[in-house]
């Protein structure tokens, strides 16, 4: 099993844009981590390798921040047994550009 860890900031959304997003990760299997603001975890199969994990985590944040019309939302992932790693999810014409730093 792989575990994976997300920390989010929803830069300027609204409580409901917030709790669409949430749910929008907890139908795709993330758990929220109690005690914590805006930390989940999800575990993948072995059958997952980490930048198949790394391209359905990035997927996942677009369709949702598009669903919930998020504009611009930072994050940290970490993913196995890898160091942590931020990116950035921002709106452009015709979708949106994420990148991992």
């Amino acid at each position: 099993m792989t575990y994976s860890m997300l920390s989010l900031d929803l830069a300027d959304a609204d409580v409901g844009q917030r709790n669409g997003f949430y749910e929008l990760l907890h139908n795709a299997g993330w758990v929220k981590l109690a005690g914590v603001d805006t930390v989940w975890q999800k575990r993948f199969d072995d059958t997952f390798l980490n930048p198949s994990i790394q391209r359905r985590i990035i997927s996942l944040l677009e369709e949702s921040a598009g669903e919930t019309k998020v504009k611009l939302l930072t994050f940290a992932v970490q993913i196995g047994d890898r160091v942590a790693n931020t990116g950035r999810l921002f709106k452009i014409p015709g979708g949106y550009e994420t990148s991992f730093n």
